[in-house]
């Protein structure tokens, strides 16, 4: 998709309570100046990192679960 739905997305998350962001801020070939890496741009354009980590308890995973079903089903 595009940047405007990962706003969309980030911002539906949050409402539901699990917060998310951009997995990487720039990418590094924008910083540089460089061009010709498209798959890097599809990808920054599309992704976002969600809560993840080791110490979640089951419960937390089940919240993110939750408002990752409730955002896919009102963010397309």
């Amino acid at each position: 998709k595009n940047g405007r739905d990962v706003k969309a997305w980030i911002k539906s998350m949050a409402g539901h309570g699990a917060a998310c962001a951009r997995p990487v801020f720039v990418p590094i070939h924008r910083v540089l100046g460089l061009s010709g890496y498209e798959k890097s741009e599809n990808a920054w354009n599309r992704l976002v990192s969600i809560p993840i980590y080791p110490a979640m308890k089951d419960q937390d995973v089940g919240h993110v679960i939750n408002a990752v079903k409730k955002t896919a089903a009102g963010v397309s």
